[in-house]
């Protein structure tokens, strides 16, 4: 199994939509051959990264997973182009978090790997 953080720092985008995010987060959980667990986890404002929000998804199958939440969240009319600049997409790798994957990042100078 594979889990997924989406990680939303809504003080990138103070317009951003959180409803609509939800609204998705719930969309993308109906998904269950894809989405085999799912939480939200609000972080707390500290120094370094502000208050996130994290929406953790679990699955088997990672490149589906990855395909469904690029499409639900980062295509999105409403929601889309805020999250672009005010969020990151990680991935646990072949050793967990050890390895983790970058998928999507709000800085455009951070390199983006592969599933």
């Amino acid at each position: 199994m594979t889990t997924f953080c989406l990680q939303i720092h809504p003080d990138r985008a103070p317009g951003l939509d959180m409803e609509r995010v939800r609204s998705l987060c719930r969309l993308a959980t109906t998904r269950r051959v894809l989405v085999e667990r799912h939480s939200i986890v609000e972080g707390v404002e500290d120094a370094d990264r502000g208050p996130h929000v994290n929406l953790m998804f679990d699955t088997a199958q990672p490149r589906a997973l990855w395909d469904l939440l690029r499409s639900l969240f980062y295509e999105d009319s409403m929601v889309g182009p805020e999250l672009a600049t005010a969020s990151l997409v990680m991935c646990e790798g072949e050793d967990g978090w050890d390895d983790y994957r970058v998928l999507h990042h709000f800085d455009p100078e951070v390199e983006i790997d592969e599933i």
